[in-house]
């Protein structure tokens, strides 16, 4: 596990260190403005459907199944249960894009209502989406792939397209930026797709990997398939409505909102991608295993994902917390991107740090409950979520603006991981104690380490005069992330074994 997990936790920082490229690029040409908010809607919508129909949800459900057919030697059938899965629904999403295409003006006055007052905006937002719809085709069929290729061990191409997917991005905004503006960006959402997904199919022949022409919908295998994508789907398309439900209060805030909470959910959501994604991504297949014929097992890898989950992302809310300002500061703050862009980014980047340790630990719960194939859990949960979200979301946005609407989101997040972690319980009596007390140690044992950032931040930034402020800033970083290490393992804090 500890191979996989490197693979993909290094390839996903790389993969997150060009994404900040791109998103200093973008920030650099077009900072927080309104063009920029037109262009994150329109990437939020097919990001929805691409959710809701596609990639994780198809992958969540499809490896269970895909990998039990494995398991009992009945590799044909596995092949011909995934070649009906991709057909279906590249047919299916054909359909759906098409009539969203034709229907795009109501989809965006529902999506973001408030741009419906500025029709410059408005047109703008409509003529990015129908650039990068698209990309949903390639997208659902890159779910089942790379379930293929997770199932197989092989982590090295799903985790590498996303490096070339940024690159294809950074360069056609460096290319063509100065002719066509923000559409640059999204023709570069297009092609970069296109080319992710062919590094896909690179490994097809080593692995032994066949695709069929065929469409089985009788097949038991692929209704099992179907029966475990819709609670799937469900749950990881209330997440993205919860997006949804942000997005269409922070319209009424303005374009400038919607990007400046795009812009700190870059930066939050990069401890998410390196680790628990990659933790997730990781102990997904043997959860899947485990859940079939060894409880004790299952329960163990689940415990003990989370408390690395726990031990990786709690120090980077805590700093997030206290360090927002300069860490949006150093990533973003040039060209047209200017200091009251920071501090506007800032806000909402300290109220999403709140529940970065929760979000994070969902992702596993999550995948917990799909390998046992009760995938209506979280979906049940998730639309309790909905409501709660949109009420927090009225509540704290007239208190504190757009970060209101961020410190809503954590507050969802701490609900879903309470109400998780309890029905895990029932389930398969995983022990709840211990994670509270690993979360407790490990919130002592971090908050030193945010505390002395910003001291060692404050001291040298005084005495240089901002002069070195990147290095000062890396370096507030990494000597406290040394000691939390050093002090953790002295201690014997288990989490910090990552195994």
């Amino acid at each position: 596990m500890a191979g996989a997990i490197f693979i993909i936790s290094a390839l996903t920082l790389l993969s997150r260190i060009v994404g900040f490229g791109r998103e200093i690029i973008l920030a650099n040409y077009f900072g927080i403005s309104e063009i920029r908010g037109a262009f994150t809607v329109a990437f939020k919508i097919p990001n929805l459907l691409r959710t809701l129909l596609t990639e994780t949800a198809i992958s969540a459900a499809f490896i269970p199944v895909f990998t039990e057919l494995l398991s009992k030697g009945n590799d044909d059938e596995a092949f011909s249960v995934a070649s009906t899965i991709i057909n279906f629904f590249a047919i299916l999403l054909t359909i759906v894009i098409a009539i969203c295409c034709i229907f795009m003006p109501a989809v965006i006055s529902i999506c973001a209502p408030g741009f419906r007052s500025n029709e410059e905006l408005f047109q703008h937002t409509v003529r990015l989406s129908f650039i990068i719809f698209p990309t949903i085709i390639f997208l659902a069929v890159s779910g089942v792939i790379i379930g293929m290729l997770n199932s197989f061990n092989h982590f090295t191409a799903p985790a590498a397209g996303p490096v070339l997917w940024n690159i294809v991005i950074i360069s056609m905004i460096i290319l063509f930026q100065n002719k066509i503006g923000i559409y640059s960006a999204a023709w570069g959402i297009l092609i970069g797709t296109a080319a992710q997904f062919s590094v896909l199919l690179l490994p097809f022949k080593r692995l032994k990997i066949r695709y069929k022409p065929i469409i089985k919908l009788k097949d038991e295998n692929v209704r099992r398939i179907f029966r475990l994508i819709l609670p799937v789907s469900i749950t990881l398309g209330i997440v993205n409505l919860n997006v949804f439900v942000d997005t269409i209060f922070a319209s009424y805030l303005g374009p400038r909102s919607i990007a400046a909470i795009d812009s700190a959910f870059r930066i939050f959501h990069l401890p998410m991608a390196i680790f628990a994604i990659a933790i997730g991504t990781a102990l997904f297949p043997m959860l899947s295993r485990f859940s079939v014929d060894d409880d004790e097992k299952f329960k163990k890898t689940l415990q003990s994902g989370i408390g690395q989950i726990f031990y990786l992302t709690i120090p980077c809310s805590i700093i997030f917390f206290i360090m927002s300002v300069p860490i949006v500061k150093l990533v973003f703050e040039r060209g047209s991107f200017s200091e009251s862009d920071t501090v506007f980014v800032a806000d909402a980047l300290t109220f999403f740090a709140v529940g970065l340790p929760f979000t994070s630990a969902n992702t596993l719960l999550n995948r917990g409950f799909y390998s046992l194939k009760k995938n209506w859990a979280p979906a049940y949960v998730g639309i309790f979520n909905i409501a709660l979200n949109a009420f927090l979301d009225w509540i704290f946005m007239k208190r504190w603006g757009h970060a209101g609407i961020c410190l809503s989101t954590s507050m969802v997040s701490m609900f879903n991981f309470i109400a998780l972690t309890t029905i895990m319980k029932k389930t398969t009596n995983i022990n709840i104690s211990a994670i509270a007390v690993s979360l407790f140690k490990i919130s002592v044992a971090s908050l030193p380490v945010g505390l002395l950032s910003f001291y060692i931040f404050s001291l040298f930034i005084d005495s240089s005069r901002g002069i070195l402020f990147g290095p000062i800033l890396l370096l507030s970083l990494i000597i406290p992330s040394s000691l939390y290490i050093l002090i953790t393992t002295f201690l014997k804090i288990d989490e910090s074994e990552i195994t």
